[in-house]
């Protein structure tokens, strides 16, 4: 319209008027055929959420209703606010006094006009209105598939306002394009950055877990050998003090083929036997039979067969000396000097 005044009564009509709503998007529909065919522009004034007003209410309004009260104005409403020291004189302003608002309230069930002014002081134009920034702005759906298409297309600027202009219905500006790649980048940008550091994270937290495992793993075989060891260094202390070297050495010559991944089941340690003091089998010891037993020296020995041969060979020997102990002196020093 080219006047200088604009009345949007007619339109008013015939797509609001006095109907009923039964939701906010039915209303929504309506409002924005509204607006496009008189070419006006609206924004939110104030407004208030079912779920505020249904604190202060005994009978809950629908979550469909949205809003229990809204108003609307006219973006050319109220009176400009000048907040510059008037140094930039020229410069223009939204606000032209204009009065035009509608306001919509929730009532018997249904949304209800009850307040509606819609005398413009101003000219309208559909041209114009479709540059208003309330007008170009893209919903957060619009930004992520036009993200889609820039990273996959990379179109230049004036490709990418055809098509959103072909797919949108708004018009972009150039300066809007740019801000719009921007943005996308710095949000990739952050997404790259992000993903970066839960990855580092995750093989950070995975490292942290393997060395646990590693620790306690280590720390049960170290009790486990201690075990061993423990009985090992039992037997040998109680053999008799003239098998104890021969014993020692072979131990030895095992470890050291362990420390060094040789084969210890090789003929040089089993071939230790020849060392003088090593016929254990003939003293009766329990350390004798323990090393004289091939499991012991392929490290696949039983601890509880152990423990039982040990404690036969100990009652034997402890029986032997109590039987000394009963014998005449001269019975005695046969036997010792035998």
């Amino acid at each position: 319209m080219a006047d200088a005044e604009a009345d949007t009564s007619e339109a008013y009509q015939k797509y609001i008027g006095s109907k009923k709503f039964s939701s906010f998007e039915e209303f929504e529909v309506q409002f924005k055929a509204f607006q496009k065919e008189t070419g006006s522009v609206f924004r939110t004034k104030s407004s208030s959420l079912v779920a505020q007003e249904n604190k202060r209410r005994k009978t809950p309004i629908p979550d469909a209703i949205k809003y229990g009260s809204i108003t609307y104005c006219c973006v050319h409403y109220g009176q400009p606010k000048c907040r510059g020291q008037g140094v930039r004189p020229k410069q223009r302003y939204l606000p032209c006094g204009c009065e035009v608002l509608i306001r919509l309230s929730y009532s018997c069930g249904s949304l209800v006009v009850t307040q509606a002014n819609l005398q413009h002081n101003h000219s309208l134009d559909h041209t114009s209105a479709s540059f208003y920034a309330a007008n170009r702005r893209l919903s957060s759906k619009e930004r992520d598939s036009l993200q889609d298409v820039i990273q996959t297309l990379n179109p230049c600027t004036k490709e990418l306002k055809d098509y959103v202009k072909l797919k949108y219905d708004k018009e972009l500006t150039p300066k809007d394009i740019s801000n719009l790649k921007s943005k996308l980048k710095a949000r990739q940008l952050n997404c790259d950055i992000v993903s970066l550091a839960v990855s580092h994270i995750d093989k950070e937290k995975e490292t942290e877990r393997t060395k646990l495992r590693c620790t306690v793993t280590a720390n049960r075989r170290y009790k486990e050998a201690q075990e061993v060891t423990k009985r090992l260094a039992f037997v040998m202390t109680t053999s008799d003090i003239s098998l104890f070297h021969p014993r020692l050495q072979l131990l030895s010559e095992l470890l050291s083929s362990w420390e060094t991944d040789s084969d210890w089941e090789s003929a040089d340690i089993r071939d230790t036997k020849d060392s003088p003091g090593d016929d254990v089998h003939d003293q009766g010891s329990a350390a004798g039979e323990l090393l004289e037993n091939k499991d012991f020296v392929n490290g696949n020995c039983n601890p509880e067969r152990m423990d039982e041969n040990f404690g036969k060979s100990y009652k034997r020997r402890k029986r032997q000396k109590i039987k000394c102990k009963n014998l005449k002196p001269s019975v005695q020093d046969v036997i010792y000097k035998s």
